[in-house]
């Protein structure tokens, strides 16, 4: 090479669409490689190095949203890479739009693109129209490849096989259609007898995690992954559990057996239906619902908080405060009670109508506000009933966040343990 020349850093990119074969001691992408190296060696005396490889195994080229591709490119922006080296156009894209956004991107970054069994010269406008018409033949294969495999798949729905993938819990692949597995299935049936006792997904995850029953392994540690409500939700609204699978036209009987018959997934289905109108006749009341104890109930068993939940049955809503260990599945359940929201916080308004014959409050107001004859201030302590009874929910809440530090259910859950502000003990 001669001195004066500069050296084009070079950088080779490689991609394999599926994982058959990757298993193999010399594989597609080893020989991608090797002729990629091979190309950028015929080129030495033009100044060429090999500074680098980027390998994207088992991954599609109609989408950039690749983890070697988006390294490639920050190199690109970065200036270290004059020049890409690929085997094939395709291997970079096999979408016209994403291909002609990564030229351009290279072109912005004066980046050479190379293919090394292809001869095009990207920096002639002959060699740019070769490039632009292989790109649009790459993106018509793969659009040839898509609908193929999509009338593949079609073709075996409605034959009634499951194309979904893995297989399901409670079934597993076997003579390539899906097999029952005896103790997952018993597991699925375990959850639909619950669901349909009105036993709801969190209650149901625990009580699985609990009595520990197996769902499917983790693939990095290969553990027993935990039973959560979403999990529950997923199997008891999922047709393939009633033998059924799903084709562009809806649902029709599958060649597997099923595992819960259709009169039993016909209930879960009704009473899903009927869970989602409830969640969206709640939607239209969440931002009129209010608890006046936010932030101040506390659980004497576990320490958590109690939150606001409510229910609406026959148009009437009702409201409750419940332990937040009984409300999100990731937490282990607490026994502490539930209570209706008005009945405690009519509770605690009586504690504070009582409350207003304590002398030390007077004392204490008296000094905090020593413009205000004594006469008055007590008076004004007598006349909370009345006031109470007409404050609205959000002013009851502010009148106990001004009251109380903390109202505690104590661990025995029958009574409450109570905290004033400071000043007002």
């Amino acid at each position: 090479m001669n001195n004066t020349e500069k050296t084009i850093r070079c950088a080779i990119y490689t991609r394999k669409s599926i994982a058959k074969g990757l298993d193999q001691e010399y594989n597609s992408l080893d020989a991608q490689l090797d002729m990629c190296l091979e190309c950028i060696k015929r080129h030495e005396h033009d100044g060429w190095v090999f500074v680098g490889s980027y390998v994207d195994a088992a991954v599609s080229g109609t989408t950039v949203d690749r983890a070697q591709l988006n390294m490639l490119r920050q190199q690109v922006r970065a200036g270290a890479i004059d020049c890409v080296v690929v085997y094939k156009l395709d291997r970079l894209s096999r979408d016209l739009g994403d291909f002609t956004t990564l030229m351009k991107e290279f072109s912005e970054h004066k980046v050479k693109f190379i293919s090394a069994t292809q001869a095009i010269e990207t920096h002639t406008p002959e060699g740019k129209l070769s490039m632009n018409m292989m790109a649009v033949v790459a993106d018509y294969e793969a659009a040839i490849i898509r609908a193929r495999l999509k009338d593949k798949i079609n073709a075996a729905k409605a034959q009634g096989r499951w194309v979904g993938g893995k297989a399901p819990f409670g079934y597993v692949w076997k003579d390539k259609k899906l097999e029952i597995e005896p103790k997952a299935a018993a597991t699925v049936k375990y959850i639909f007898d619950l669901y349909l006792q009105d036993i709801g997904p969190v209650r149901i995850a625990r009580r699985l995690n609990e009595e520990k029953r197996p769902y499917i392994k983790s693939p990095k540690s290969g553990e027993d992954i935990p039973w959560n409500s979403q999990t529950v939700k997923r199997i008891v609204s999922h047709f393939v559990y009633a033998g059924m699978v799903k084709t562009e036209s809806g649902l029709i009987p599958g060649i597997h057996e099923a595992i819960i018959d259709q009169a039993t997934f016909n209930r879960v289905n009704q009473r899903n239906e009927e869970a989602r109108k409830l969640r969206s006749g709640k939607c239209q009341h969440e931002r009129t619902v209010h608890y006046a104890l936010k932030g101040i109930l506390k659980c004497g068993k576990c320490g958590r908080e109690y939150v606001g939940t409510y229910t609406i049955k026959n148009g009437l809503l009702r409201r409750y405060y419940s332990c937040v260990a009984n409300k999100r599945d990731y937490l282990q359940g607490c026994p502490s009670p539930h209570f209706g929201a008005n009945q405690i916080e009519d509770l605690l308004k009586q504690y504070i109508y009582n409350f207003r014959d304590n002398p030390q409050l007077l004392a204490s107001l008296i000094r905090e506000i020593p413009e205000q004859d004594a006469g008055i201030i007590a008076d004004a302590l007598y006349s909370l009933s009345t006031a109470m009874a007409e404050v609205t929910p959000q002013e009851l809440q502010r009148v106990f966040q001004a009251t109380f530090e903390s109202v505690v259910v104590n661990a025995n859950g029958e009574q409450l343990d109570v905290t004033l502000k400071k000043g007002l003990e």
